[in-house]
């Protein structure tokens, strides 16, 4: 497993990590695969690398997180891609309220978030749906279809990155006791079972208040997690960090509105596809050709199959395409 790690894994690219040498942070890996035999069989090296990186490379706080995550994937089922995450995720992944569009220019998957789960869709004769509870189950479940239906293939075939979060408070409840407390599980969800997976997470159309509640919630998580988020009064100001190409146009940007994710379009077969006719790169043609061969009858994809010949055939986390230049 040591061998399969690269520098980026190990975190020597960047000074936020700490000071421990390339050995020091191996002797780290292997004492957590020591520790815990069964992550060989759950998690790739680089998913381990990750708990690992967001620690600081302290073995007994990593074993601690690790433990902790792969308990909490045990009590949902497991790893399951066949699972209709999608139906456990109501209402967070129906009614637009996540949305997928694609990638910015450095290959970072950009994923959009509504928090408005107070209601469903509105009926045929035009009233308002029924109260919808929003709870951390749907959230979780959103979350595991996000991973497995597209986190996780983006990782087989190319270099590992962050994800882009542009989370949207439009409609949301704020002072709501039910919000606020899923609001709060749903941060720590993420930090205690996504570490490094967000690069950064945008948050638009802020409520009142949403300013002053965001500096006192950077107080409870560390330093480089409490950086990646920003509350962008403007609209606009999401240009500033997002390419206008990659915003949907009601942010101000010239991008179509993205794909809801439980449209039946929006699997990884879609993305590769948007992403060869922007690149026209020869080896997401050979992706394509893969997922058409290991999609499974669910519509989810085998993704040992797919990680097994991505390696025979060199297409194993390769550097993200560049568009092909107008």
């Amino acid at each position: 497993m040591v061998a399969e790690l690269s520098d980026y894994d190990l975190g020597l690219s960047e000074p936020r990590f700490g000071t421990k040498t390339r050995d020091e942070r191996v002797s780290v890996f292997e004492e957590v695969v020591a520790e815990l035999p069964e992550v060989r069989e759950r998690l790739q090296p680089h998913e381990i690398a990750r708990f690992l990186r967001s620690r600081l490379f302290n073995a007994t706080e990593s074993i601690s997180m690790i433990r902790q995550h792969l308990g909490f994937v045990e009590k949902l089922g497991g790893y399951d891609p066949s699972k209709d995450w999608i139906s456990l995720g109501q209402p967070a992944t129906t009614s637009g309220n996540t949305r997928i569009g694609g990638f910015d220019e450095h290959g970072r998957l950009v994923v959009i978030k509504q928090m408005k789960y107070q209601y469903m869709p509105k009926r045929e004769d035009g009233r308002q749906g029924e109260y919808s509870a929003w709870n951390i189950e749907c959230e979780q479940a959103l979350m595991m279809h996000a991973n497995l239906s597209f986190y996780t293939p983006l990782e087989i075939f190319f270099e590992p990155k962050s994800m882009l979060l542009i989370v949207d408070f439009q409609g949301y409840r704020p002072w709501g006791q039910s919000n606020k407390k899923v609001t709060k599980e749903l941060m720590k969800f993420c930090a205690d079972n996504m570490p490094e997976c967000i690069y950064k997470v945008l948050l638009m159309n802020p409520f009142r208040g949403l300013s002053s509640l965001s500096n006192l919630a950077k107080k409870f998580v560390n330093k480089d997690t409490a950086k990646k988020w920003y509350v962008c009064e403007r609209p606009e100001e999401i240009l500033n960090d997002v390419p206008k190409e990659c915003v949907e146009q009601r942010y101000g940007g010239e991008h179509p509105d993205y794909k809801n994710i439980d449209d039946r379009q929006c699997d990884f077969e879609w993305l590769m596809q948007e992403l060869y006719e922007q690149s026209r790169d020869p080896s997401v043609k050979e992706i394509l050709g893969l997922l058409s061969k290991h999609k499974q009858k669910e519509g989810c994809y085998d993704l040992n199959a797919l990680r097994k010949e991505a390696k025979e055939k060199d297409l194993f986390q390769k550097p993200f395409p560049k568009p092909v230049s107008v």
